[in-house]
């Protein structure tokens, strides 16, 4: 090792790899403590997940509704009296509800795969005796 330069004095050398220690454990390897632990932390990674879905479609349902509501209004002012009752009923009510609940209903892929682990800690902690 010609260009390690240490001036003689070995002693004093660190070598820290910056390795991550957490190496991944199968489920059916963990202790029950682990499991529950992995339970408690998969189960709230869906509750955050559940969370931000709905926010994001009661946003979006919440916008629909008032820029049908604003279209309706500016077309009443136009002397679309009509038009504006149609597009109020379709547009500012009834397309924000059943967007938001089509959205609810729909999982994506991060909750299914929340969903497939816990349901396999619930059996593995079900076949322990818990």
């Amino acid at each position: 090792m010609k260009d390690f330069n240490n001036n003689g004095n070995i002693d004093k050398v660190v070598i820290n790899d910056h390795s991550n220690t957490n190496i991944h454990k199968p489920l059916s390897q963990c202790n029950v403590d682990e499991l529950q632990h992995e339970y408690k932390h998969r189960q709230n990674l869906l509750d955050s997940e559940i969370k931000q879905k709905k926010r994001k479609s009661r946003n979006a349902s919440l916008f629909i509704a008032f820029i049908a509501t604003a279209f309706a209004i500016w077309n009443y002012f136009n002397g679309h009296a009509e038009f504006s009752k149609f597009i109020i009923a379709i547009g500012g009510f009834i397309a924000p509800i059943l967007l938001y609940f089509q959205s609810l209903e729909r999982q994506s892929d991060f909750e299914v795969r929340q969903i497939k682990a816990l349901n396999e800690i619930t059996h593995l902690l079900r076949e322990r005796g818990l």
